[in-house]
């Protein structure tokens, strides 16, 4: 009976210790298809007839002005302590 349930302990840890990459992986494959689409997050929120002034200061007040790594890491961090972002529609 011990060994049973040694074996399903360390089963359980081998799949929760498999978990944490596979996260990761995921989270990342899913901010770099997201940053993929067609479109800009500001000019979207400021409307076509926005000025280009507008839409690089909305830009930079998102972040969206930084590289790809620093936003998803920016993201992660944020992730971590349950802070997912707001939506850009629902702003």
């Amino acid at each position: 009976m011990a060994a049973t349930q040694t074996a399903t302990v360390v089963r359980l840890a081998a799949r929760l210790l498999w978990a944490v990459p596979m996260l990761w992986i995921v989270t990342f494959l899913s901010f770099v298809l997201v940053s993929l689409t067609p479109g800009d997050p500001a000019t979207a929120i400021l409307g076509p007839n926005a000025i280009p002034a507008q839409v690089e200061q909305l830009r930079s007040q998102l972040g969206l002005d930084h590289p790809l790594l620093v936003r998803y890491a920016d993201w992660l961090a944020h992730a971590a302590q349950g802070d997912l972002g707001r939506s850009y529609r629902t702003r």
